[in-house]
Formats: structure tokens, C-alpha cells, sequence
């Protein structure tokens, strides 16, 4: 009976390999791909949450600066960014158009869009950058965190929770989100730096924020040239030029490159104060 079963199993064994069914293998290991693809397909159904999740997960594990690290991130931007409905994401257009002349009207359009997709990072985004650019800075700081715990892998809603902590005056929050960015080599590194300048500004560190602004390319963006006029005016130097620099810059912004920075919450938002010390300096030309 034994050489029976013994044969019997011998031959099982032999039909198994015959079909390319290896009976003692492990199941398969999940690839980094695979789970892209498994996110993909569930956003595909609109079960964004989920995909989110399983992509979190995924990156919790991996490598730094790694191939996979990479691939995940940029599914994981698409996954939380992507527009399931048209409507929501005209009215994320339009909005993007309103902020700069209709603050209140713009603000209308978001909500609006987030109540059909409550989960687009895209629009909420928006919502706190449009708080940021307001001053309501501590209720912008508390709702990006949440944000952020969700989409901690996401630069965009580390920069976003940097610039309303900064702008709140919780440094320690700020310090926090920016300890890992390297302004020099992030896409997003013209934004950070607009940060660290109000950092430096509100920490009295003016020599600092003057060299940070000589570093950056972008002599001519209205927010360099903005904290370059305000390190001075604290220091009671003369700022004149730099205020007229600064309020040329802003009154010749396009829509196009005002919508090219949209990251920036700040992006022309102290005409005003400007205008003001130049007046009061007795420029003719304001």
C-alpha cells in the first residue's frame, strides 16, 4: 500500500510540474507595481480613500530616493488629484482664475467643488492656500495637518502646512515639515524659499533672508523682492527702490504666471502695505 501512495504522489507531482503548477512554491510577492496597478484600479471605481491608503502603506516600506519610492509618489499624486467629475473640476478652474481679483467669489467655487469630490487634494489645497493668503492662518494650519497625515508623503501638502505654520507664527510645526526639503534640489523650491524668508524675517535674522534672496535665480519674483524690502524697512534702511521693484513686478504678473504660481499664497498679496510706506516716504509716483 505504502509503494502505492508513494507512487501515486510521485506522479501528482509530475502532472503539477507538467502544467507549470509548482504545488510546494510560495504564493507570488506583491511588487511595488502591483500595487500601483491594485490603486489605480480602485481609483478607477472611485474609491479614492482606498487607493490612498494602499498606496501609503506602500511607501511607508520603501526605500528613500529609491526607483519604487518614485513610481509610488507620482501614483500617489495622480491618485489624489485626478478629477472624477467635470463640474468639480471647472469650478476648481474657475476659482484658480477668481483669486486674484474675487477673493470671496473664488472661495464660493472651491467649496462648492468640494462638496462633489470632498476628497480631491487639488481643491483642498486650494481652500488653505486662499486662507494662508487671507490671514486666517491658524484655521488654514489646522485643516492643512489633517491633510497632511493623510498625504504625508505628498511635498505639495508639506509646503502647503510649512507656509501656514510659518504664516501662524508656529515655528516648530515649520521647522518640522521643512527638515527633510532640500530648497535647492525640490521643484517646489522657489515656494519653500518664500517661507524661510518669512521665517528669517520673523525670527530677526535679516542677514540671512538677504543672502538667501541673492541665492535664488528668480531675482525678479515680486515675493523676493517683497521680503528684500520688508529685512530693510525692519532694520529702519531706506527701501524705496525695492518697494517700486516690488510694485512693478505685481502690476506687470499676467494671469498666466500668477496661475504658474499658485503654490505661492502670497504672491502679491502686500500691495497695499507697500504702497503704503511709499507714500508716506513721499513718492510721487504712487
Amino acid at each position: 500500500m505504502i509503494t502505492v501512495m508513494i507512487g501515486l504522489l510521485k506522479r501528482a507531482t509530475y502532472v503539477a510540474l507538467f502544467i507549470g503548477v509548482n504545488v510546494f512554491s510560495a504564493p507570488k510577492t506583491e511588487t511595488y507595481k502591483d500595487i500601483i496597478e491594485k490603486a489605480q484600479n480602485l481609483s478607477l471605481q472611485k474609491d479614492r480613500g482606498q487607493a490612498v491608503l494602499v498606496l501609503t502603506k506602500a511607501l511607508a516600506r520603501e526605500t528613500k530616493k529609491s526607483l519604487a519610492q518614485k513610481e509610488l509618489t507620482q501614483a500617489l499624486e495622480e491618485v489624489s488629484t485626478f478629477f472624477y467629475s467635470d463640474k468639480a473640476q471647472q469650478l476648481y478652474e474657475l476659482a484658480l482664475t477668481l483669486k486674484t481679483t474675487d477673493v470671496p467669489a473664488a472661495i464660493s467655487k472651491l467649496q462648492e467643488a468640494s462638496r462633489i469630490e470632498p476628497d480631491n487634494l487639488l481643491i483642498q489645497l486650494e481652500l488653505g492656500r486662499i486662507q494662508i493668503s487671507s490671514g486666517d492662518c491658524s484655521k488654514a494650519l489646522g485643516q492643512l495637518k489633517k491633510l497632511q497625515e493623510q498625504f504625508q508623503f505628498l511635498e505639495t501638502a508639506q509646503l502647503a502646512v510649512g507656509q501656514a505654520a510659518v504664516c501662524a507664527g508656529n515655528f516648530e510645526d515649520y521647522t518640522t515639515v521643512k527638515i527633510n526639503v532640500d530648497m535647492k534640489k525640490s521643484a517646489l523650491g522657489l515656494y519653500w524659499t518664500i517661507a524661510e524668508l518669512e521665517y528669517l524675517n520673523k525670527t530677526g535674522s535679516y542677514q540671512k533672508l538677504k543672502e538667501l534672496v541673492l541665492q535664488r535665480q528668480e531675482a525678479s519674483y515680486p515675493e523676493l523682492l517683497y521680503w528684500a524690502w520688508r529685512a530693510d524697512v525692519d532694520q529702519k534702511i531706506k527701501a524705496d527702490k525695492l518697494g517700486q521693484k516690488y510694485l512693478a513686478a505685481c502690476k506687470n504678473l499676467s494671469l498666466r504666471t500668477a496661475r504658474q504660481h499658485q503654490y505661492d499664497p502670497t504672491l502679491c498679496k502686500h500691495l497695499s502695505e507697500v504702497e503704503t510706506y511709499l507714500k508716506r516716504t513721499n513718492n510721487s509716483d504712487i
